[in-house]
């Protein structure tokens, strides 16, 4: 998908322009005025008539000087937000993809509220079209079946000067947008495709399309070598093996110190031998969600050519039941030293990242940020629409609010007090990776992972509720833009 701007001087056409209005009550807004001049009045009459009256999720297909014109409403004017405008946006694209237009003009010449930037309008223009464009239909044999790719966005309205700038910010937005659709992919795809050596091969395969992007696997023997038990453990049960990425991007090699993201990657989680229940088990392919943003993320942020130093380290596993696997009682040592009591292989995503956040130490840590669909309690305390975040650092957990923000990607603070880490401690090992009482199991998981931060500033995303929803019936490939953002910011 491309993004063009319109000018006086460079008029482009498009299968259909769309023109936006908050709620009118049947009088004609100004920024409409030179539109209905063009169209002899047509577009009062419509207004007057109340046949269409801007509100909401409401589109009015006509045909306005000649020329094929989708009317969107937006609703209140003071309940605009960067939510409301993805959510119009969202919907326009179905409508162009439904109709099979292949280019979009959308014009933004009406009254923006002052709250909102421009910034913020072009990026989350990019964002809602990127996204809902791209469908997951790669196993659809049917052509017919295909989605319609948009193949040019045309933003009309803007004078010359701000539409430099915000080409811009369109140009970075498709690339965000790309990491995101990639993320979302590979959540989509099924887990006999996506395996732990396959997110290997992805891996190598993206940092050989991006300068200054490396990456190292670390083999079984390597990773026994560092004596990570717990990425072994968890992988025991799999014909493939268990894989240990890191993914590094030298944005500025003046520097020593590096931001480094670490996602939980489970490519499929049956819940090993403490086995889950069949309902809604295939969804647990989203289980390596983590992974996938922060292998995303760290690729936007090459292809961005940010000034800053990334890494990104991504213990991939397999979790399912066979003679090999870990059991529930089994005692495993990790890479810190720490050994770990299992009582639950269920809870064998707090396991691997153990390991990872050890090793995260050794990369010379600014900050330390880790993604993971962890809890179902986080489902529980905050659903589907934000993330639960905790940490050991109040300047990081802001910053990651705040890009959160920035993002459209919501995150809220939980509390992480010592009381709880009484909460995870064994009486047979240093700890038990599931809580010895009820309540609180987004909050005891991480400080379940907090044992294994030592001397860094640390992060906790836990994304169970946002990696994939019911709304977006796939992958959403949260975290790739708040990421991206963060580093931005450093």
């Amino acid at each position: 998908m491309k993004v063009n701007y319109e000018s006086k001087s460079n008029p482009l056409k498009a299968d259909v322009n769309v023109w936006f209005s908050f709620e009118n009550n049947g009088k004609l807004p100004a920024y409409l005025k030179a539109l209905d001049k063009q169209a002899n009045g047509v577009l009062t009459d419509i207004i007057k008539d109340k046949d269409f009256k801007g509100e909401s999720g409401e589109q009015y297909p006509v045909r306005l000087a000649g020329a094929r014109t989708l009317l969107v409403g937006l609703g209140k004017k003071k309940g605009f937000s960067p939510k409301a405008w993805m959510g119009a946006l969202s919907a326009v694209t179905e409508y162009a993809q439904k109709n099979k237009f292949d280019a979009v003009k959308v014009n933004l010449d009406f009254d923006i509220p002052g709250k909102i930037k421009l910034d913020e309008v072009i990026s989350f223009l990019v964002k809602a079209i990127g996204l809902t464009e791209h469908k997951f239909d790669k196993y659809k044999s049917d052509k017919k079946d295909k989605a319609h790719r948009i193949e040019t966005v045309v933003i009309a309205g803007l004078p010359a000067a701000k539409a430099k700038r915000a080409q811009k910010i369109s140009d970075e937005l498709l690339v965000v947008v790309s990491a995101i659709n990639l993320a979302r992919d590979l959540g989509n795809t099924p887990a006999n495709e996506v395996t732990p050596p396959h997110f290997v091969k992805v891996a190598k395969e993206i940092a050989a399309k991006t300068p200054k992007l490396t990456v190292k696997n670390f083999s079984v023997a390597e990773m026994k070598k560092l004596h990570m038990g717990g990425i072994l453990g968890v992988g025991a049960g799999s014909q493939h093996d268990p894989q240990f990425i890191v993914v590094q991007y030298r944005g500025n090699p003046k520097k020593k110190e590096n931001l480094v993201l670490v996602g939980k990657t489970v490519t499929f989680d049956s819940g090993g031998i403490s086995i889950k229940p069949s309902q809604k088990m295939d969804e647990m392919k989203f289980d390596m969600s983590g992974g996938a943003a922060v292998l995303a993320a760290i690729k936007a942020i090459a292809e961005l050519k940010l000034k800053v130093n990334v890494v990104s380290l991504i213990p991939s596993v397999e979790n399912v039941p066979s003679g090999t696997s870990y059991k529930p009682g089994d005692v495993v040592k990790t890479m810190s030293g720490k050994t770990i009591e299992v009582l639950n292989t269920d809870a064998e995503g707090r396991v691997i990242l153990a390991d990872a956040l050890s090793y995260a130490k050794k990369m010379n840590p600014k900050y330390v940020v880790d993604l993971a669909t962890l809890t179902g309690a986080c489902v529980v305390a905050l659903g589907h629409h934000v993330a639960g975040v905790m940490g050991n650092d109040q300047t990081l957990i802001s910053k990651v609010i705040k890009s959160s923000k920035a993002t459209n990607e919501e995150a809220w603070q939980l509390p992480l007090m010592p009381e709880y880490t009484e909460q995870i401690k064994s009486k047979v090992a240093d700890v038990q990776n599931i809580s010895n009482s009820p309540g609180g199991g987004t909050i005891t998981a991480a400080a379940f992972l907090q044992e294994f931060v030592d001397g860094y500033k640390w992060a906790h995303l836990d994304i169970a509720g946002t990696a994939w929803t019911p709304k977006s019936n796939g992958a959403t490939g949260y975290g790739v833009h708040l990421l991206v953002d963060l580093a931005k910011s450093l």
